[in-house]
């Protein structure tokens, strides 16, 4: 998970880890890092940006034979949002989806469809007809180029059109920030 109010082992000496010294020490629990906490927040409800956070649930093992959450459930929950726990995950796999029958690609698979279903339902339905088309990433910036067309492929993202820039973007960047 990502660390929103920091991860109690930031704080560990830098005998243990001095390859990241320089990463770990911006990721100390820190009034900066609960007042960046706060300012997202108040960004992503003003902007309707939904968030999902993932948490891990497996101890690392640490040296003298200790083991630990690198980031504890309450920092990796930013008290806003979704929050899943990831019944097998630790720090190290969190974010390694191995397949798309994996609990953590269902999970983002169906925030998004929730979030575009809800974006759709909510638009006005005196604009252009809707169809099924497929999108790849740089069709999304580049309207003009869609293609009407059915799809089943896990590397497109099926939409229903019209499809606005910025409810791509939000839906996109809400989703994807924490994995």
């Amino acid at each position: 998970g990502v660390p929103h109010l920091g991860a109690p082992l930031a704080r560990v000496p830098r005998l243990f880890r001095p390859m990241f010294s320089g990463i770990t020490h911006n990721l100390r629990p820190s009034d900066e890092l609960h007042r960046l906490n706060e300012n997202f927040k108040h960004i992503s409800q003003n902007e309707n940006i939904r968030v999902l956070s993932m948490a891990e649930s497996i101890p690392v093992e640490l040296p003298f034979n200790q083991k630990d959450l690198v980031v504890p459930l309450a920092s990796a929950y930013p008290q806003y949002g979704e929050l899943r726990v990831v019944a097998a995950a630790n720090h190290m796999n969190i974010c390694k989806v191995a397949h798309r029958h994996d609990v953590r690609y269902d999970a983002l698979r169906r925030f998004i469809a929730r979030i575009l279903d809800e974006e759709f339902s909510s638009s006005s339905t005196s604009g252009p007809t809707m169809r099924t088309m497929e999108a790849t990433p740089n069709q999304l910036h580049h309207p003009k180029r869609e293609r009407k067309t059915v799809t089943k492929r896990p590397d497109k993202l099926s939409v229903a059109s019209p499809v606005s820039k910025a409810v791509v973007k939000k839906a996109a960047a809400a989703s994807v920030r924490r994995l």
